[in-house]
């Protein structure tokens, strides 16, 4: 176990992380789908890096629009993103939190990511027109 320190730490988290989505039953399908390629992965791994890094670091790294990327996400699964997908996502992050890191900065980013996680399906939902 060790502390998140650098961006090497948060690499490895993000990588662990996606490790396990991509295997999940229940989500890995939704980002294997969207992301696709290797090369997409290796984008994917590179931007959530640097969201963590600015998000756990105070380092100014991410540029994007998250709320975006997930409202486009949940267009093209036709609106199927739920609260189950959230809550799979927390618990994968959770778990590989717990499984390699302790201290300050991994409690943050479980904290962060149930906020993330809650405002984002918010936002999803909320995006989508009414019928």
């Amino acid at each position: 176990m060790r502390t998140i320190e650098n961006r090497e730490d948060v690499a490895f988290l993000v990588h662990s992380f996606y490790t396990a989505v991509r295997k999940d039953e229940l989500i890995g399908h939704i980002f294997n789908n969207i992301i696709g390629s290797e090369e997409n992965w290796n984008d994917h791994f590179e931007k959530l890096t640097d969201f963590w890094v600015t998000n756990l670091l105070n380092q100014q790294a991410y540029k994007g629009s998250p709320m975006v990327v997930h409202q486009e996400v949940d267009a093209k699964v036709d609106h199927a993103l739920d609260q189950i997908h959230f809550d799979q996502w927390l618990a994968l992050w959770t778990q590989t939190l717990n499984e390699n890191f302790i201290g300050e900065k991994a409690d943050k980013a479980k904290h962060n990511a149930v906020n993330i996680a809650t405002f984002m399906l918010l936002k999803v939902k909320m995006a989508r027109k009414p019928h």
